[in-house]
């Protein structure tokens, strides 16, 4: 008697389609759905504020959904094999499966390392109204927005500057007539010629 192995799935298994338009527009569609949720699932776990509140949740939820794929695929291809189908659909869905996961980490990633990460560092700061400019500057270290009283400007006479391929811009930040001790500037990139002669940083009217 023969004993049976993991290689008799593959009898009789081919990839010749059956065409069958009922059934071909419900693979159509699963092959669609699922991709595409998880795309949109590893996405959100890469750029969403969840990464950055509780990096290993977000990681975690990445994994699994990978996972889910994963067992999908399997699934696919032992029903497949078993019911001696066409092997051409369950290969398609993976190779879909796998490009969505890995076109979700390379955006995802871009994304939040260029656009993500810095907007919530910098909404993680903190926010500062009325500043007087004669105040140390050392109370407002962590400070992300601040808002200073009636009547500041930037001293665009006093502004400096350097050249390192780019040209770094910065100028005191100043009220009424000035003041000896400058406890805060106003800097930019590529916003001032150097000399300085004109002034472009920020609000800088």
């Amino acid at each position: 008697r023969r004993i049976a192995t993991s290689l008799d799935y593959f009898h009789g298994v081919s990839f010749v389609h059956r065409y069958d338009n009922g059934m071909n527009l419900k693979r159509a569609v699963r092959n669609f759905l699922f991709p595409t949720a998880l795309f949109v699932t590893v996405l959100g776990c890469l750029i969403f504020r969840l990464r950055y509140q509780a990096g290993s949740l977000a990681a975690g939820l990445k994994l699994l959904a990978e996972l889910c794929g994963g067992a999908l695929c399997v699934a696919m291809f032992v029903h497949t094999c078993r019911a001696r189908s066409s092997l051409l659909w369950p290969v398609f869905f993976t190779l879909c499966m796998i490009v969505s996961d890995l076109g979700a980490a390379v955006i995802g990633e871009w994304t939040w390392k260029a656009l993500a990460e810095p907007e919530f560092d910098f909404e993680a700061l903190a926010t500062y109204m009325e500043v007087d400019v004669h105040s140390s500057g050392k109370r407002y270290s962590d400070a992300g927005r601040v808002y200073f009283v009636a009547g500041t400007r930037v001293e665009k006479d006093a502004a400096s500057c350097f050249v390192n391929e780019r040209t770094y811009c910065i100028a005191p930040i100043v009220r009424g007539a000035g003041n000896s001790s400058q406890n805060f500037f106003s800097s930019g990139i590529d916003c001032c010629d150097c000399p300085v002669t004109t002034w472009r940083c920020g609000a800088w009217e």
